[in-house]
């Protein structure tokens, strides 16, 4: 997709020009981008056609020489105008031009050029299409729109233009991983996707240890999920030095659980083929890694992925086994299929082990987090609450809505052993999210700060909502570079 900016419209053809309205007025707010001839046109059509401004409301007229047809889309009530707002207007300014089989679209950048930002993230959320794995791709279902060019007077714009698309194409690669099937992103995928980051660049370098090497490293956790699979893992460590002079490291840990059957715990064939998308957290630490390294933060930044499939074959792990991790910590298995938090335990220690002080694992870990929020809301623990508080800052910012759970020391009982360190699952399924997480947190030393994200309703959806399509999200890519931007500041 092509994206540019102007300041106004003189000399620019286009076949779709998108403007909004807010539900409160009665014409179109007064905007020298568009110019006389152009406004009044809008206005009367709003006047004779009765158009509101509501929410997802539009109405498309007849325009000028230059501009083949105008859509007037509806930005709701001016009191609840923002970023998300922006962002579901270009994200409806895409779909109609797409639904109207148009090539060039101009879209009036809605309210003050701070917003361009959102704008440019709505198109570009918007304009991604997984096209499959199809002998023959069906051109009907194509999308047709080339180009989009956004009316706006931001003297910032081709900075901002770089930081979406930046960002967004490593939210596309995200998304890509997670939509493709098993029999392809298996973690021998994932260590090239590694591998095209780390190419050429100097200040990139990447460590990659197998199965006997991870054993060697006494990995016994991440080890133990990983010998039940014909299937190659992988412990992937990528790290970037944008901040040479500093001995700070952030650390971002993806599980990478390419295909999940729940090991001898076996998970009901129902469903099954949708644990090709157990390695969502793996995708998003990947896709903020490429988005952080290509803008060139000055910011130090590790990405640890745990890939491995979780299989019931012969060398499978069982109920009742007790594993050892890297920091030495005990692990009785209750369930095969909490493998999640077992992969991240060792991939944890060792993000902490090559110097990231402030960490957030990303993992699709809990049904129960389902449960809880749906696929709204992310779910959030930490054991820092500065850390979580600009965490939940970036988010905000963002849209992508994360919601914080409490870490009590209660917690901890739950997930006491008499026999180990610690279960690995709650047979009572009490707490089933918070409890994960207080089982990571042993795997983090006092002097981290860490935050646990827990994006299992999330990272896929069944159905389109809001600016997100369905199947993956790319969650939560945008909020990790928001973070890390305000931090290289």
């Amino acid at each position: 997709m092509d994206i540019k900016t102007r300041k106004d419209l003189t000399g620019l053809k286009t076949d779709l020009l998108f403007v909004t309205k807010f539900e409160t007025s009665k014409t179109l707010e007064k905007s020298d981008l568009l110019g006389k001839t152009v406004q009044d046109r809008i206005d009367k059509a709003i006047s004779i056609y009765g158009f509101a401004g509501k929410k997802k409301e539009v109405l498309l007229i007849e325009g000028t020489d230059q501009i083949k047809r105008i859509l007037i889309g509806g930005l709701g009530l001016k009191k609840d105008f923002g970023a998300e707002t922006v962002r579901l207007a270009a994200h409806e300014a895409v779909n109609q031009a797409n639904a109207l089989k148009v090539s060039h679209l101009t879209l009036m950048v809605p309210g003050p050029n701070r917003f361009l930002k959102a704008a440019v993230e709505g198109v570009r959320l918007a304009a991604y299409h997984f096209e499959g794995l199809h002998q023959k791709k069906d051109k009907d279902q194509a999308p047709t729109l080339k180009s989009v060019v956004c009316l706006t007077r931001e003297p910032k714009a081709k900075t901002v233009l770089h930081e979406v698309n930046t960002i967004l194409n490593g939210v596309d690669l995200a998304k890509n991983l997670v939509n493709l099937p098993a029999n392809v992103v298996t973690p021998g995928y994932l260590e090239k996707t590694a591998e095209a980051m780390a190419e050429g660049r100097k200040n990139v370098s990447l460590n990659v240890l197998g199965l006997e090497e991870a054993e060697k490293q006494g990995m016994g956790a991440f080890a133990a999920v990983a010998r039940g699979s014909a299937e190659p893992a992988r412990m992937i460590a990528l790290q970037y030095k944008g901040n040479p002079g500093s001995k700070k490291a952030y650390g971002i840990v993806g599980k990478g659980i390419t295909f999940d059957s729940g090991g001898i715990s076996l998970k009901p064939s129902k469903g099954m083929g949708k644990m090709k998308t157990d390695m969502a957290g793996s995708a998003a630490a990947l896709g903020a890694f490429k988005a952080v390294s290509e803008l060139g933060l000055k910011v130090n930044l590790i990405v640890v992925v745990a890939a491995t499939e979780n299989m019931p074959g012969g060398r499978a792990y069982r109920p009742g086994d007790i594993l050892t991790a890297s920091n030495g910590k005990t692990i009785e298995i209750v369930n095969t299929d909490a493998e999640g938090r077992l992969v991240l335990a060792d991939a944890l220690v060792l993000a902490q082990k090559m110097g990231a002080d402030r960490v957030i694992d990303i993992a699709t870990l809990t049904g129960a987090c389902i449960v809880t929020f749906g696929n709204i809301h992310t779910a959030l623990m930490s054991n820092s609450d500065a850390w979580a508080k600009k965490y939940m800052a970036a988010a905000a910012n963002s849209g992508e809505k994360t919601w914080q759970l409490p870490m009590d020391t209660e917690y901890n009982e739950l997930i006491k052993s008499d026999v180990s360190d610690m279960v690995n699952a709650v047979e009572t399924g009490k707490a089933g999210t918070i409890t994960a997480a207080k089982l990571l947190e042993n795997f983090i030393e006092e002097k981290t700060e860490w935050v646990h994200l827990d994006i299992a309703g999330t990272s896929y959806l069944d159905a389109p909502r809001g600016y997100q399509s369905k199947q993956a999200t790319g969650v939560p890519i945008r909020t990790l570079v928001e973070l890390l931007m305000e931090e290289a500041t």
